[in-house]
């Protein structure tokens, strides 16, 4: 929510003041407000009030409070009335708007900011807080304008700079993103995670000039305790799970925590099953829902009821039906707020909730905090920890958690017997026939894939890859249909270590999932990235009869990989360093024979494989549900465990 402007630090009363012991009376509840003891300050306010109940400042004053402490519909109504005594206040209008932005009612704080324009057009922060109206809205273009505006009236609006930052790069917009979130860090270098959405960017671009010594200041902050990076951004450049775990709970805080706010869960009421709620922003065209789509038709419906939460308004796709009719109920929330989700999941009585988004694009963690449900599980949209305390569990496997780097992770990890990440059998097959030629590549060349997102792709990776490329005569590596900036880049970083262009080569977008998976097996080998795997990516490869070479690491998302092929039973394709995988990607390139087996292995196992059983997995996943549930009943706090295999 965008801060609340401060009211004028002298108080201009527009009602009637009664003497100068109200006007003592509000200053020092303004000094009470400032410093944080909200209740005394509210106390002070109701007792103007009584006094003087047409007196706008306590009115606003008040509302300000009731904000403050998440009370937006009360701050509505005081707003309201403090506009009704002076419409002319900017400040009221303002401060409406922001709680409509809060309540997410978008469209409503659009009209409340053009109503402040009316009345004041030269205020940067309006056009500042319009612009975030547009940005919730997805209207990117629109919320550009907005901050050009705001920075147009004031050039050091640095907040200003940071989210047309974020709007450009949601119209994908690179370069002017990268230089908009440049100038925001030239005028307030400790910008809230700023630095890392730098890097970030960079790395979406396969920009790598300076980006060692930004990875080693990211380091240093995150260790001095900054608020330097968001956490999935260091997933791709530190493959350690300590600093992942510190820069978790940085963020965490910063989200916070507002646990009192509902006051504590009742005990459950008895109940036949157990009820489940799915939370996440990705119930659409997204890897989370074609991992997931079989998986919540495949629950006991025996044992358990199955809720879906949707925290993001989404168009209708066939996956989305698809969806929609794996669910008992499939419940559009994204118009709450997150207090108004929490109320309703305590409201539906949910005995478990699962958190499919962790910190990813629009997660709305602090429905957790609020407490939703007795249990709260940290499952497959995040590669790592939380590092939040209101997360009881994690759902992974010991290959990606070893035992002993549990103490890396704030939730208690629940094992699963094969690999954490499930997968949609389903899915449909494509009736398309690919070949190279028509795919733009040779025909007789040995061709090794990596489809992986650009931020994954760093220059020690790539730098592998050319090795690879060098030692095996006229191999190509076809990549992903990346933007515009990472292939012109990635081309002259190949060209610097002797790589002709024409050996890069880049798909073309399919508009069917069905289709790029069909056409994935014009590949001889695909190429995992390090320190963050394919995921989908690798998982939809193997399923493809693609094998996958990975170089396993330290962390969560640098092992993925290596639990997919452990489980499928192709263990030789785990390398545990670069040299390694260097040295096994090479020989299997030269060697035929030793490819085609592991090839012939692959789809054998494709068919009869705990990988792609999701019966299987939905069996074990509620086995863990199941114990948790246990647990709670029986008054006994998280702990780590082990599931035996269904």
């Amino acid at each position: 929510m965008p801060k609340l402007p401060k009211p004028p630090r002298n108080i201009q009363n527009r009602g009637k003041i009664r003497g100068q012991e109200e006007y003592e009376l509000l200053q020092r509840g303004l000094a009470l407000q400032d410093n944080g003891l909200l209740g005394d300050a509210r106390i002070i306010f109701e007792k103007v009030l009584e006094s003087n109940p047409r007196n706008f400042d306590a009115l606003h004053l008040l509302g300000i409070n009731a904000a403050q402490t998440q009370n937006y519909i009360q701050a509505l109504k005081l707003f309201d009335k403090s506009l009704q005594i002076n419409p002319g206040s900017v400040y009221a209008w303002m401060n409406k708007a922001n709680v409509l932005l809060e309540l997410k009612q978008w469209e409503n704080a659009l009209l409340t900011y053009n109503q402040v324009i009316r009345i004041q057009p030269g205020v940067a922060e309006v056009y500042y807080n319009q612009g975030n109206a547009f940005l919730y809205l997805n209207r990117f273009k629109e919320a550009v304008t907005s901050y050009d505006r705001a920075i147009g009236l004031e050039t050091n609006h640095a907040l200003a700079l940071n989210n047309r930052g974020n709007a450009l790069t949601s119209l994908k917009l690179l370069q002017p993103a990268l230089d908009s979130y440049r100038n925001a860090r030239k005028i307030d270098p400790d910008l809230d995670f700023l630095g890392g959405m730098i890097v970030f960017l960079q790395m979406q671009m396969c920009d790598w000039d300076g980006l060692d010594a930004e990875i080693t200041q990211l380091v240093s902050a995150v260790n001095a305790g900054r608020k330097y990076s968001a956490c999935l951004e260091l997933l791709a450049l530190v493959d350690d799970p300590s600093i992942q775990l510190k820069a978790a709970k940085i963020y965490g805080r910063d989200q916070g925590f507002k646990g009192p706010a509902l006051g504590p869960l009742q005990a459950a009421s008895k109940k036949e099953k157990i009820r489940l709620g799915y939370y996440s922003a990705d119930f659409k065209e997204h890897p989370v829902a074609y991992l997931t789509a079989d998986l919540f038709g495949a629950h006991d419906r025996d044992k358990f009821e199955v809720i879906a939460f949707s925290l993001a308004a989404t168009q209708g796709s066939e996956i989305k039906n698809r969806l929609i009719q794996s669910f008992d109920r499939f419940i559009d929330v994204s118009g709450k707020t997150d207090k108004e989700i929490a109320e309703l999941s305590r409201s539906l009585d949910i005995d478990i909730a699962v958190d499919l988004n962790g910190h990813t694009a629009n997660s709305r963690l602090a429905i957790f905090s609020y407490r939703a449900a007795p249990i709260q599980i940290n499952f497959l949209g995040y590669p790592g920890t939380l590092g939040v305390d209101y997360i009881d569990y994690m759902i992974a496997d010991e290959t990606v958690i070893p035992k002993a780097h549990m103490s890396d992770y704030g939730e208690k990890v629940c094992y699963l017997p094969d690999s954490y990440l499930p997968f949609d059998p389903k899915r449909a097959r494509s009736k398309e026939i690919f070949t190279r030629s028509a795919s733009g590549l040779p025909e007789d060349a040995f061709v090794f894939a990596a489809f992986n997102a650009a931020y994954k792709v760093n220059p020690r990776i790539f730098a592998s890859w050319m090795h690879i490329l060098s030692n095996v005569s006229g191999s190509v590596l076809w990549l992903a249909d990346l933007n515009e900036w990472a292939r012109e880049n990635l081309v002259k970083e190949a060209a610097k270590l002797s790589i002709q262009p024409g050996r890069l080569i880049f798909a073309s977008r399919t508009d069917r999932i069905e289709d790029h998976l069909e056409r994935q097996k014009l590949a001889d080998l695909a190429l995992d990235t390090h320190p963050y795997n394919g995921h989908t990516t690798t998982i939809d490869s193997l399923w493809s009869g693609v094998p996958v070479l990975t170089l396993k690491g330290r962390s969560f998302a640098s092992r993925v990989a290596a639990s997919l092929l452990t489980t499928i039973g192709l263990p030789e394709l785990i390398t545990a360093s670069p040299t390694e995988y260097e040295v096994k990607a090479i020989q299997l390139a030269s060697q035929p024979a030793l490819l085609g087996a592991l090839k012939q292995r692959l789809v054998e196992n494709v068919g009869d494989c705990a990988l792609f059983d999701s019966t299987r997995f939905a069996k074990n996943i509620e086995s863990a549900y199941v114990r948790m549930h246990e647990r709670h009943q029986n008054g006994l706090p998280p702990e780590s465990f082990s599931v035996s295999d269904a």
